[in-house]
């Protein structure tokens, strides 16, 4: 859904993105392709027990300065996509994302934030995505 592509560190507060996949596709009829892909992201510092990371404490409930126990896991996410070959230069393609936050990921990504930098809400309801695109060759 690429809640990490930005390049301003994106989503994860620069604190490095690891990306394990496991892709899958097979052909349900003639001209018909399903795929589905699932994600695992994982920053690349561990953040174990008794860390202290005034950035993520600061957009969190948590107090500034307090230890967290949020380890690496930023989310899962699912992509479920249905492509139909239309025709030799047409394709219709139908998708469908869900992204299952941590609670890393919402104390790095608030809803909104109060003018002191705090956090007034964490975002942990995760997010869908849904497309449809026709893709034609000229």
């Amino acid at each position: 859904m690429d809640h990490y592509l930005a390049r301003n560190g994106g989503k994860e507060n620069r604190l490095g993105l690891q990306d394990f996949a496991i892709k899958t596709k097979f052909k349900p009829a003639p001209g018909w392709v399903f795929k589905a892909d699932w994600h695992q992201f994982l920053t690349d510092v561990d953040l174990g027990d008794n860390d202290t990371i005034a950035a993520i404490s600061m957009n969190s409930k948590t107090a500034p300065g307090t230890a967290v126990d949020w380890e690496k896991d930023l989310g899962n996410e699912i992509d479920l996509t249905l492509v139909h070959k239309y025709s030799p230069n047409v394709k219709i393609v139908y998708g469908y994302s869900h992204y299952w936050n941590s609670e890393l990921f919402a104390a790095l990504n608030p809803l909104n934030k109060l003018g002191n930098g705090t956090a007034s809400n964490v975002d942990n309801d995760g997010s869908d995505w849904a497309y449809m695109m026709i893709d034609m060759k000229f």
